[in-house]
């Protein structure tokens, strides 16, 4: 899944513009550089979420080799 490359607080002004009725999904849409269906969900992470919603997701976290070792080590011992 691909992540978009607005940042938390350009999505949060593009869904309050669109709830104060500044536009449409396509021209918001337009206007930040992504589709009517990307504003769709931003406004549906709003609405459910909150503004703190559209913060971006950490992924993808490194682990130690010992912490990987070490979680081998307990899942053999039971």
């Amino acid at each position: 899944m691909r992540t978009s490359n607005i940042d938390r607080v350009k999505k949060v002004e593009a869904v309050e513009k669109y709830k104060r009725g500044e536009g449409s999904q396509v021209s918001i849409g337009r206007e930040y550089g992504v589709t009517k269906t990307c504003v769709q969900k931003w406004i549906a992470i709003y609405d459910t979420l909150g503004p703190s919603g559209l913060a971006p997701k950490h992924t993808n976290n490194r682990y130690s080799k010992e912490l990987k070792i070490r979680a081998v080590e307990a899942y053999l011992q039971g």
